[in-house]
């Protein structure tokens, strides 16, 4: 077995059993939904399985074949479309329901006492941010976790 290949099995039985279909089930569960992953049915994978390597990365392009195959049925745009995990919005929360949270925790004397972070540059990205010019949700959720830390531990 190829290295590509002996990847995949190792990914198929370690990673998605133990981690994505392990989290994909209990948020499921949580909220009395079934889900189904068709590409993990037994006859699906050991197909994918046994096909050659060329067919399922190519050029740096993984799924390949599933690519070229749904290339006709579904246009260009949604075939060579990257990979992309399901996210909460947490860019429109925060120019919305969570902007009041936002806003307390970082102000430019929330940052500048936190003492760890470049008040200016917080700044810049809760602009850029809050004016819908770029969604800085990521940085910006991070920041905003470690100051409501730092006001709740350390009393801030």
């Amino acid at each position: 077995m190829d290295p590509i290949s002996r990847l995949g099995l190792e990914y198929q039985c370690i990673f998605l059993p133990t981690r994505i279909c392990a989290l994909t089930d209990k948020a499921n569960m949580m909220h009395s939904l079934e889900a189904r992953s068709p590409l993990l049915d037994p006859s699906v994978t050991q197909y994918a399985n046994n096909l050659p390597t060329n067919w399922k990365l190519r050029g740096g392009i993984g799924k390949w074949l599933l690519r070229r195959y749904m290339l006709g049925r579904l246009g260009a745009r949604v075939a060579h479309k990257p990979k992309q995990g399901f996210t909460v919005p947490l860019g429109k929360w925060l120019r919305a329901e969570l902007r009041p949270l936002a806003e307390r925790f970082l102000t430019r004397d929330a940052i500048v006492s936190g003492g760890l972070l470049n008040a200016n540059e917080v700044e810049r990205l809760w602009q850029e941010h809050s004016k819908g010019r770029r969604n800085n949700y990521k940085q910006l959720w991070t920041i905003l976790v470690a100051q409501m830390w730092q006001h709740r531990v350390l009393g801030l």
